[in-house]
């Protein structure tokens, strides 16, 4: 859609504490202007998604795994033999607070276990139709299958050593890929003093996105596909930190760069999305 014309229809309109002039030049309402489906996008986004289906392409999309090679491995296998806690889900849903205040705990291998398995683990396979390789299937909806996040963790009150680890859900384990105490810096970084008490917590969960997984195939629409999929990630670890007696609160004031310098990520093609805190209620 053409910019003046966006502009146009904002000054059409009267308001007061919404004032669609203040709005006017917005990115965010450009984008959600320019990534809508017209009859004519919707034929073309037919044409580039049924070029994606092929077993060439399906063998190297259904691999969407990161990996840290050397990193020391956690493994989490083993906990995959206990069941879960037993909760209930619409209570659970009720009690569900951004969570401000924590207290000393050492989160355990078996609760880090929990979130991000449950979260956004790997819950089922499927054999690729004519091909080698199996889809795998996690808790969440996501954009052709494609799973484009990617889960690290800050770790500085645990059973395991400080430092930030990132999630392999291929093999279920924690990969340790920086050592050292970065609450100091996360404190800077995370921007939620003093409304939240992070020095108390026990970690924080970044959750970041790989663009290229999902708008190779879905273009532009892809980067909402990504967008609902962290909501859809980040409430899955919020209710399973509630179910376990933990809290949890998301972070909406990080420093972007400073984030992805920390983890080492480009910050282009894969950047952070959400910063959750999670601690000891």
């Amino acid at each position: 859609m053409d910019i003046k014309k966006v502009k146009l229809e904002f000054e059409k309109v009267d308001g007061a504490l919404f004032k669609p002039s203040k709005f006017k030049d917005s990115p965010a309402l450009l984008y959600q202007e320019n990534s809508k489906l017209t009859q004519k996008d919707f034929r073309l986004l037919g044409y580039s998604v049924s070029g994606f289906n092929n077993p060439f392409i399906h063998e190297r999309a259904s691999q969407p795994y990161k990996v840290y090679n050397g990193s020391k491995i956690f493994s989490l296998d083993e906990y995959k033999k206990y069941p879960p806690p037993e909760i209930n889900f619409f209570k659970c849903i009720g009690n569900r607070r951004s969570v401000r205040d924590y207290k000393d705990y050492k989160i355990s291998l078996n609760e880090l276990f929990l979130i991000l398995h449950y979260s956004y683990g790997i819950s089922g396979w499927a054999k690729i139709s004519n091909a080698d390789g199996h889809w795998s299937y996690r808790n969440v909806p996501s954009g052709g299958g494609l799973y484009p996040l990617e889960i690290y963790i800050v770790i500085y009150n645990a059973q395991i050593p400080s430092g930030i680890y990132h999630y392999r859900p291929d093999i279920n384990a924690l990969e340790y890929i920086k050592e050292g105490d970065f609450l100091p810096e996360l404190r800077i970084t995370a921007s939620a003093e003093p409304i939240v008490n992070i020095k108390k917590s026990s970690c924080t969960i970044i959750v970041t996105s790989i663009f290229g997984r999902t708008m190779i195939k879905y273009g532009e629409r892809g980067y909402r596909f990504i967008m609902l999929e962290i909501g859809f990630v980040s409430e899955n670890i919020s209710l399973i930190c509630d179910g376990l007696g933990l809290g949890s609160c998301m972070a909406g004031g990080y420093l972007d760069n400073e984030i992805n310098d920390m983890l080492e990520i480009d910050g282009t093609f894969e950047t952070v999305q959400n910063v959750i805190i999670v601690g000891k209620k």
